[in-house]
């Protein structure tokens, strides 16, 4: 018995040496090991990659789309239109029925009637606003635009930032980093110091620090960029022979463009075209029941998400402070059906996070949702304002906005500044 169990021992021991053997001679097995030496020796040392965030390929996204526009304004937008959906759709619809013409949701990105009211008011001339409200963004996403974009030149003078508890505590949601507008603008400025906000939990930061640890894919979007350079210089070098033909030269170029242009972004799956997206003026929009997918969004209360979203909403409104940003957060207004779906006690911690937090570092709170002055036919679905009730938003939010002696005393030159101007409450609750 014995001799036969060192036998079995002697023929796995020779197995073992046999398939160590044809391992070292296997060449995926060297593949493998020079592509991980060649990972970690990038990761240690960390080499400079100079790609412009706008440069490289992505999808057309909502967020490409309006960092886009954003960068290419000649001077810094006067008021800068933060949050989800809620704001971004009333902004747009304000304006088709105020300048009565069809708009392009994705290319108009300024709030003219707000702009013009704001003005009627009194609180300053030739303001100009930027909507960059993006559809399902999450307090998270907002600081990231702010932080990514709106600092130095390129700062406004006031922010206004359209909050509702869904941007808290979203159940399609598990951590900062699962939202298209994370994925974009995490290639404007590291991410180090705040590592334990976007991935709290420890799955996610696991996730995290690998996708860090992995150079290769954490750069892949920059190194994609670099080699649609090199195509484009080998394109126009070989388009530059006098040895080939129209035909040739038409076919190479297309191609090269095509395999430079068209990367493939895994962080936004969703393609936004231009006219993908046209409002028409006095258009009769049928009131939708979403309260299917609300429901879904507000299953639980999902405690550890809102505490992570609180302390980004705290690290926005430090960064405009410290910027010298004037912030209104305005509380959106909501059907009470929608209100219905909420969590048991969640919108009094939403409320009470948002005046904590305002009163903290010196921002305005102005609460529509008083369920008084909007009405179930002011909105598209339970949490969508329709044109009038766009309307009587930008209205309401000019109002406030000119009466408020910080931001108006923001938003006028130097020149028109008052004598003596008093500031209002900052908190309207």
């Amino acid at each position: 018995m014995r001799s036969r169990t060192v036998l079995l021992h002697n023929a796995k021991q020779q197995n073992r040496s046999k398939f160590a053997g044809e391992l070292l001679k296997a060449p995926p097995f060297w593949a493998v090991v020079i592509f991980a030496c060649f990972n970690v020796t990038l990761y240690l040392w960390q080499p400079r990659i100079n790609v412009a965030p706008a440069d490289l390929p992505v999808r057309t996204s909502w967020e490409w789309w309006r960092a886009r526009s954003f960068e290419s304004e000649k001077v810094a937008p006067d008021i800068v239109l933060l949050g989800s959906s809620l704001i971004m759709i009333p902004a747009t619809l304000a304006d088709v029925e105020f300048l009565q013409q069809d708009i392009d949701a994705v290319r108009h990105t300024r709030v003219v009637s707000l702009e013009r009211r704001l003005q009627n008011e009194g609180a300053g001339n030739q303001i100009k606003s930027f909507n960059f409200a993006l559809p399902g963004a999450m307090i998270s996403d907002d600081y990231m635009v702010t932080r990514a974009l709106l600092s130095g030149e390129r700062k406004p003078r006031v922010l206004v930032l359209g909050l509702s508890l869904r941007d808290f505590i979203d159940n399609g949601v598990e951590a900062a980093t699962a939202t298209p507008a994370f994925q974009y603008f995490r290639h404007y400025f590291p991410l180090k110091d705040i590592e334990t906000l976007v991935a709290p939990t420890l799955p996610g930061r696991f996730e995290f620090l690998q996708s860090q640890i992995l150079f290769l894919w954490d750069k892949r979007l920059q190194l994609q960029a670099l080699a649609s350079g090199a195509l484009r210089c080998l394109a126009s070098g070989m388009l530059g022979t006098s040895n080939m033909s129209a035909a040739q030269a038409a076919f190479l170029k297309a191609s090269l463009t095509s395999a430079a242009d068209e990367g493939e972004d895994m962080t936004s799956a969703t393609c936004v075209r231009e006219g993908a997206f046209i409002h028409r003026p006095n258009t009769v929009r049928p009131f939708k029941d979403n309260t299917r997918e609300y429901r879904k969004r507000f299953r639980t209360a999902h405690q550890e998400l809102f505490n992570n979203q609180v302390v980004f909403l705290e690290r926005l409104l430090a960064l405009a402070n410290e910027r010298g940003i004037e912030v209104v957060i305005v509380n959106m207004p909501l059907t009470e059906r929608n209100m219905k779906l909420m969590p048991k006690g969640s919108y009094a911690q939403y409320l009470s996070a948002l005046q904590s937090a305002s009163i903290k570092y010196g921002a305005r709170v102005f609460d529509m949702n008083d369920q008084r002055s909007f009405l179930v036919s002011d909105f598209l679905d339970s949490v969508h304002l329709n044109a009038s009730g766009s309307k009587k938003f930008v209205d309401k939010l000019a109002a406030y906005m000119s009466r408020d002696g910080a931001v108006r005393s923001a938003l006028l030159s130097p020149a028109e500044q008052p004598t003596n101007e008093c500031s209002r409450p900052n908190v309207t609750m």
